[in-house]
């Protein structure tokens, strides 16, 4: 007990000493005993102040007295709570209950590790792990434990924030490592509502929610279960394994980004750090160009777009909406590189939310280089406001974020009422039940006033309209942009107009967080007036609200001037995107470099066309793909010579560019796959955040990578097709939805299909002599496997890795083994599950193979035991 909370309690001790001295003493008595008493109360003030005096970098004899003060206020929390709080009724606990047990020799040497106390900036807490257990619901999980946090409020006072990193690869909630954090803010609220709003955003951010944790069975009170960031939680969210960055950087003088080599590599794709390196390196390098002028936000402008793109306009907006200063240029900056699209997709993590409803942080203030570029991009902010005006009129209104506050409170007041060793972040570090209720409500307010304060600004916008004898000019100032409708105009009618920005470059410093703002600047725009022009014709509408505008209207030729933006004009965008075009291959051709389709382009390709490529020669589409051949004349893709061509890629780079591609009839063979653009594209035919179908395809022999056809995060369609000799897997689908009918699959060297974290039909296929399994159904899949003939290969089925499907009428024969159900990979909880019914066995080495943690499997006699010896796994192979 003195181990976990050595303050707090080594000083109720004594006032218990002394109240138990006071019940004794006779009244002629307490003069003599008031000495003690005064002694011992100075010698705990004097032992406290110094316990909180030590958690801060304050140093001088101006705050001495002050904190003198303030440990004294937190003293008499402590005493108070400590003697008003009755303990807790575990059996009354409403929010999950963990238990944690570490011996106190570990908490010592844990205690021993503690950052000293003088300390400037951002301080970790060390990362040495000691041997505990956690318990829920009776389940122990043997783990490894560790404090956590960058400063003083997550490891000073008693209540600690942990880490937990369970043991031998266990698997809790679909996390192996995850954190109970102590609650910074008095409410108890601010964080969870942010990931709360960043979940209602569809932003990649951990689960988080209350749970209650006792450590050596003494109740410590309310907390936050928060996944921590890795592959495991990457798999969880259905995101495929990649590259994570952390930006946390411990010297208050250097910006994280100024050099990559402040970022961590917390998980890659495949092992290879120095690649993630590589990669972050290029992000980095672009988003600290230092060239804030034309060309440099023109460059900025391609590679935002292509390369982050819309999910950072929306957290941009959960930040703003939050009046959040973090992350900035220190802490909290996490990203993960998507290999399916090379996009850099920030994590919400550990934002400060709605803190303070006097410090309102402006629509345009930036905290770092990547989000001072993107405000100078007026076709970003506009999309960010659009973005927030929407939640905050729809499911993020300050009614509903104000009913879950409501529930939160009801849910946790129990708790929160009997928790003994509650703090605050700010002094005094004693949480009373008092000031939490206060800070519930303060929150409710810092609600409020965010969303009228978004409100005022978005209606804040002006247009003045210039009308000389040739042109009309229109001036747009303020926060939303301006949609024109008019009549009689050369140019411009149902453009949007959007006003300008301008660096305060008197304080543009970093270390001022509060300061970093964009002022507005007029940006004008200019048209040729027609005949029959009437002022009244122009109608103006804001952009973000739908509210008209009514503009000012002068009459003059003399036009005041304009400071000078440092916005990039759109018009000069405009200059720069290239119209859609139609591409159309109507005869033979040979293509010695890669064609490459742009987002608004349309490949066509009429029938009876062959098609070769050079070595490694591909076709990149960001567009559309239409390959129609017939019957009597397929389009044959193939070869030009004895070295494998590349790829034919469709990428949608995200949902906005997803376009349906068509293939009938087409022969494709030969190719391989390629790096495109920073994008691993590892089959022949590779289908990635798009589109496609194809019927009446044959595809066969590729070569070098691993599939012949590969769809991440697709929908496709494959109907009355043909694989024919795919080295590797014949068809790849990762995380992606879709149907394979009547598909014929023959000598795969690996699977015929294989799914991860995908739901497909397969129905009606032929899958003869696949090497390792006809259909692997691995890592939380859950397809639909019905009327397909399987023969002649390792395994038929294969189910793992908390898989779900349902096989049923299936044909399957001559097979080593006809369907087993195993656990290979340990970022799953479990092995396979599934519905197994009304499915012809035959000639089969072994019919079924089922490991211990696959039980539920299901069939038609009811669940298949792994005690059943004829049944079990016996080669570990099969794990291969």
């Amino acid at each position: 007990m003195i181990v976990l909370i050595p303050i707090k309690v080594y000083n109720l001790k004594i006032i218990l000493i002394i109240m138990r001295g006071y019940r004794k003493c006779k009244y002629s008595q307490w003069f003599f005993f008031l000495i003690p008493i005064l002694i011992i109360l100075g010698i705990s003030l004097l032992l406290h102040f110094n316990y909180l005096y030590a958690s801060t970098s304050e140093r001088g004899i101006n705050s001495f007295f002050f904190n003198l003060k303030i440990a004294a206020i937190d003293l008499k929390n402590i005493i108070y709570t400590q003697l008003t709080t009755s303990p807790i009724d575990i059996e009354t606990i409403d929010i999950p209950i963990f238990k944690l047990y570490v011996r106190g020799e570990k908490i010592d040497k844990l205690n021993s590790n503690l950052p000293k106390a003088d300390y400037f900036g951002i301080t970790h807490v060390s990362r040495d792990y000691v041997a505990g257990n956690l318990i829920y619901k009776n389940i122990t999980y043997p783990s490894r434990v560790r404090y956590r946090g960058d400063n003083y409020f997550h490891w000073r006072f008693p209540k600690k924030s942990w880490r937990i990193k369970l043991s031998d690869k266990k698997i809790f909630n679909g996390s192996n490592k995850f954190n109970f954090i102590n609650p910074k803010f008095d409410s108890h609220m601010n964080t969870q509502l942010s990931y709360y709003m960043a979940d209602k955003m569809s932003l990649l951010s951990p689960r988080s929610y209350y749970v209650t944790i006792f450590l050596n069975d003494i109740n410590t009170g309310v907390y936050y279960y928060t996944d921590q960031i890795d592959e495991t939680f990457l798999r969880m969210k259905n995101k495929l394994p990649g590259d994570v960055y952390y930006g946390e950087i411990e010297d208050a003088f250097n910006y994280l980004f100024n050099n990559s080599d402040y970022w961590e590599i917390v998980a890659t794709k495949d092992g290879d750090e120095n690649r993630a390196k590589g990669e972050f390196d290029f992000f980095i390098n672009n988003v600290n160009e230092k060239n804030i002028n034309e060309k440099g936000l023109i460059k900025f402008y391609k590679f935002f777009n292509r390369y982050i793109g819309e999910d950072y306009i929306e957290f941009d907006a959960l930040t703003a909406l939050l009046n959040s200063p973090q992350p900035d240029q220190f802490h909290n900056q996490k990203f993960y590189l998507n290999p399916s699209n090379a996009k850099f997709e920030p994590i919400v993590w550990d934002l400060t939310p709605l803190l303070d409803k006097d410090l309102e942080l402006s629509l345009n203030y930036f905290n770092n280089p990547l989000i001072l570029k993107m405000h100078l991009i007026p076709e970003f902010v506009n999309k960010r406001n659009k973005i927030i005006y929407d939640y905050i009129e729809g499911n993020l209104s300050e009614e509903n974020l104000i009913k879950i506050i409501n529930q939160w409170e009801k849910q946790i007041e129990y708790e929160m009422t009997h928790d003994k060793l509650k703090d605050a972040k700010s002094k005094p570090h004693t949480l009373t039940t008092k000031k939490w209720r206060e800070a519930v409500e303060n929150l409710r307010e810092n609600i409020k006033e965010r969303h009228n304060f978004l409100r005022d600004s978005f209606n804040q916008v002006n247009v003045t309209i210039y009308v000389t004898e040739e042109k009309i000019i229109l001036d747009v100032n303020g926060e939303s942009a301006v949609k024109l409708e008019a009549k009689n105009l050369g140019v411009g009618n149902n453009e949007i107009l959007y006003p300008g920005r301008k660096i305060n470059y008197d304080k543009l410093d970093w270390m001022d967080i509060f300061n970093n703002t964009l002022g507005y600047t007029p940006l004008r725009y200019e048209y040729i007036l027609k005949d029959n022009f009437k002022t009244s014709d122009i109608k103006l509408i804001n952009s973000v609200t739908g509210k008209e505008i009514i503009p000012e209207i002068k009459y003059t030729n003399q036009l005041p001037k304009l400071d000078k933006a440092d916005s990039i004009h759109p018009w000069v965008l405009q200059k720069t995107e290239k119209e859609g075009k139609l591409i159309i291959i109507d005869k033979d051709v040979v293509f010695t470099k890669d064609l490459v389709i742009g987002k608004k382009d349309k490949l066509v390709i009429k029938p009876g066309v062959k098609i070769k490529l050079d070595k490694g020669v591909s076709i990149i589409s960001y567009g559309q793909i239409v390959a129609e051949g017939t019957k009597s004349n397929p389009i044959i893709i193939t070869k030009n010579g004895d070295a494998p061509w590349g790829s034919i890629v469709m990428q949608g780079i995200d949902k906005e560019y997803s376009k349906q591609n068509y293939f009938k009839h087409c022969y494709i063979d030969g190719g391989s796959g390629i790096n495109y653009e920073h994008v691993e594209y590892t089959g022949q035919v590779s289908i990635y955040n798009s589109v496609a179908y194809f019927e009446n395809c044959k595809f066969s022999k590729n070569e070098i990578e691993d599939d012949n056809l590969n769809a991440k995060h697709s929908y496709v369609e494959i109907i009355n097709s043909e694989f024919i000799d795919s080295p590797y897997d014949a068809i790849d689908f990762d995380i992606s939805e879709g149907k394979i009918i009547n598909t014929k699959i023959t000598d795969s060297g690996n699977d015929g299909i294989d799914l991860m974290t995908s739901h497909v039909l397969v129905d009606g296929n032929e899958i003869i002599r696949a090497r390792d399994k006809a259909i692997s159904i691995g890592e939380a899949s859950n397809p639909i496997i019905t009327n397909n003939k399987i023969s002649d290969s390792n395994i038929a089925i294969a189910i793992k890795d908390m898989s779900d499907p349902i096989v049923a009428n299936n044909q399957i024969e001559s097979n080593n083994v006809a369907i087993a159900a195993y656990h290979k990979n340990w970022r799953y909880e479990y092995g396979g599950r599934g519905k197994i019914y009304k499915n012809s066995l035959s000639s089969n080495t072994k019919d079924y193979s089922i490991d211990e943690y696959s039980s539920e499997i299901e069939t038609d006699s009811g669940k298949i035991k792994f005690e059943d010896s004829k049944l079990n796994i016996l080669n570990e192979t099969l794990k291969d």
